[in-house]
């Protein structure tokens, strides 16, 4: 991969955390038992990602599943003006969404393809926070179970040697020593989140550190088409640590 663009992780952290405490999951809507519609705006979330933007004629929607105190939400696409139907009065699809969340509501004219109607000015860093973007997204209305993606701090150097985030706002970190991990491969030489091009494809390229279940280091890598902000992700977990949690 030809490198276009290294990126400091200070910039990137200071977004996703103003990302993170985006109200996506409201108290009052965690008493509904089942699927409603989000009384929070997907949208709020996509206007920390400047310079991506929607195309124009559509909004960010979004259904919200609770059970138990746990949750996840499902983000549409739909035309501008417009609102999604009930849940009740959409028929069930997503057959792929986890089972403990079906039947997920498709309401017509919707698209959970979102990523889709994404449009940006095809800089390097507006690549970078595509793939940034989407992960929030995917885990818009998270609860409890549902979390995964908010349980990973981005890395940007040695987690091992240097403490990760700021002495002001520090950032999860590994809790285990490094030679208490077993490595898969070579630990980067360089931890920055990167873009590049291969065979004519932007790549982008980042780490994070995760507790959930054990410790882990994980690589992701974001594969786009020719054009637009759609892409194909790859997460392969390179290290494992001693530590961990669970919900």
């Amino acid at each position: 991969m030809k490198i276009l663009e290294t990126f400091d992780i200070t910039r990137i952290n200071d977004l996703v955390t103003r990302a993170r405490q985006t109200p996506s999951s409201p108290d009052e809507q965690e008493e509904i038992e089942g699927w409603s519609k989000s009384v929070a705006d997907p949208t709020e979330l996509l206007s920390l990602f400047l310079p991506l933007r929607l195309r124009e004629g559509f909004v960010l929607r979004a259904y919200q599943y609770c059970s138990g105190g746990n949750g996840n939400a499902i983000v549409f696409a739909v035309p501008a003006g417009s609102d999604l139907p009930e849940p009740n009065e959409c028929r069930p699809s997503a057959p792929d969404y986890p089972e403990a969340y079906s039947p997920v509501p498709a309401p017509p004219n919707a698209h959970d393809d979102f990523m889709s109607f994404v449009e940006g000015d095809d800089t390097p860093w507006s690549y970078l926070l595509a793939s940034l973007l989407a992960r929030e997204l995917w885990e818009f209305g998270a609860m409890w179970h549902g979390c995964e993606w908010s349980t990973h701090t981005i890395l940007g150097t040695d987690p091992f040697t240097k403490p990760v985030g700021t002495s002001d706002a520090p950032l999860d970190g590994p809790t285990s020593p490094v030679d208490m991990w077993q490595w898969d491969e070579h630990a980067p030489a360089d931890w920055r989140p990167v873009v590049g091009s291969a065979s004519g494809r932007t790549v982008v390229r980042f780490y994070t550190y995760t507790g959930l279940g054990c410790e882990q280091i994980v690589r992701h890598t974001d594969t786009y088409g020719k054009r637009g902000y759609v892409f194909e992700p790859d997460a392969v977990a390179i290290g494992h640590g001693q530590g961990g949690f669970v919900f």
